[in-house]
């Protein structure tokens, strides 16, 4: 064991972190610490690192030996046993955060209450890292600073994939009207994919139509064609447009399928339709 590392435990309190919402940070050595073998459930998540010995994590009723160089995740509101090895006492680092920017850590590292363990890639650097923060001598909101910038530096030596976005919980009439401003937005384009909402908004496609449909009744790609047919109608009424011209300006891809579209929708064509708002709006006036 290093011998500058010491039982220690930092408790953090900076109202700016937004980002990683940090409790504490510390490092225990069971070779001095007894370790408890019971359940304990926390409201929080944390990260630990075994820099030596060995030890077992019970999480739903799975059993996972660790060893020197292992990360394990203890998720928050899941009741979970983990205890140190009696022939060969483990000594950790550990984080912990607030429940949400502790899964995003967790995520980015590919975590989760059903695989709680990783052997990390790195394991020198990652040592090299925890031993260098608990050396600095600084004030809590600089060693908080520090703290921030080694989880970004562990992250980029060990993350399988980038922190996602959580997405905020959103009411569905929202959603429906984020949906609809994209596709009002968009909708002149003959290159624009409906497929192209579901990563902007952090969904899946399937998300997105079953969303769209329960509070519309319709789909997006149905509501695509509506917005382009209600723009063809305004402009027949207010020019000579050709098929072709109106065919572009809509965002149809080409005049065969627009003309289909617009007599399924409105039982005549074009000539037809632009004859009968003609001849009404003479009656009228």
């Amino acid at each position: 064991m290093n011998a500058e590392r010491k039982n220690k435990r930092i408790f953090f309190n900076e109202p700016w972190d937004n980002y990683f919402k940090l409790r504490n940070i510390g490092y225990h050595d069971f070779h001095i610490i007894k370790p408890t073998k019971f359940a304990r459930i926390y409201d929080w998540t944390s990260l630990h690192y075994v820099v030596s010995g060995k030890g077992t994590l019970i999480i739903r009723d799975k059993k996972y030996r660790l060893r020197e160089g292992d990360f394990f995740y203890i998720p928050a509101n899941e009741p979970t046993t983990y205890y140190s090895d009696d022939k060969e006492p483990w000594s950790y680092y550990w984080i912990s955060f607030s429940t949400s920017s502790g899964f995003k850590i967790a995520d980015s590292l590919n975590l989760s209450a059903e695989s709680p363990k990783l052997t990390a890639k790195n394991p020198i650097k990652v040592t090299e890292l925890f031993d260098k923060l608990f050396s600095l001598e600084s004030s809590p909101t600089e060693f908080c600073y520090f703290t921030i910038s080694m989880i970004m530096q562990l992250l980029a030596s060990e993350a399988t994939h980038p922190a996602s976005p959580i997405p905020q919980k959103v009411s569905p009439q929202k959603t429906i009207a984020t949906i609809k401003r994209i596709i009002e937005l968009n909708h002149t384009n003959p290159n624009f994919n409906i497929k192209e909402i579901a990563p902007v908004m952090y969904l899946s496609t399937r998300q997105v139509d079953r969303i769209f449909k329960d509070e519309t009744g319709i789909t997006p790609r149905a509501y695509l064609t509506e917005v382009k047919l209600r723009h063809v109608t305004k402009l027949l009424e207010k020019g000579d447009y050709k098929v072709k011209d109106l065919c572009r300006l809509a965002g149809f891809y080409d005049e065969f399928q627009f003309m289909k579209i617009f007599k399924a929708k409105f039982g005549m064509t074009v000539k037809e339709y632009r004859k009968q708002y003609t001849e009404n709006n003479e009656t009228s006036g």
